[in-house]
């Protein structure tokens, strides 16, 4: 998965792992999160979350480093160490919460047009009012979803 131009970059970190076994860098996009590891020399590792299916975030602190675990709602889990596990953690909550409040807007205003669309489609069939005119209030109503 990579980043898709336009996408804005929130949040950037390096990742040590403990004694330097591992380095690599934890982004966070407007849409997902990125996790990549260096593998040797050449190559790395690439796990990338998009909010949506993020399922949990977990840290817990040790005397020398913190762990982070990101599980996805497919049961894939990552688990890392990485400073400032807290903060990290946090961000993606929000993001995950900021999300779900837009879902749940969308929601409401797709079934509000839901609502008008079936109420114009009884007063059609009632002949309140003729094809014509529901052709038109139709296209009126959908024109507002884009």
């Amino acid at each position: 998965m990579t980043i898709d131009e336009g996408e804005p970059i929130e949040y950037l970190q390096t990742i040590q792992q403990h004694k330097g076994v591992r380095t690599g860098l934890i982004v966070l996009t407007s849409k997902k999160v990125i996790v990549g590891f260096n593998k040797g020399l050449i190559g790395g590792e690439v796990n990338a979350f998009l909010y949506k299916q993020i399922a949990g975030v977990d840290f817990s602190k040790r005397l020398l480093y913190e762990t982070m675990t990101i599980n996805s709602t497919g049961e894939k889990a990552l688990k890392f160490q990485c400073t400032k596990s807290e903060i990290v953690a946090d961000l993606i909550r929000k993001k995950i919460d900021e999300l779900d409040k837009k879902s749940n807007v969308q929601t409401i205003i797709n079934d509000d047009f839901t609502v008008r669309l079936k109420r114009l489609q009884n007063l059609k069939l009632e002949g309140a009012i003729t094809e014509d005119e529901f052709n038109k209030m139709k296209a009126s109503i959908l024109k507002e979803l884009t």
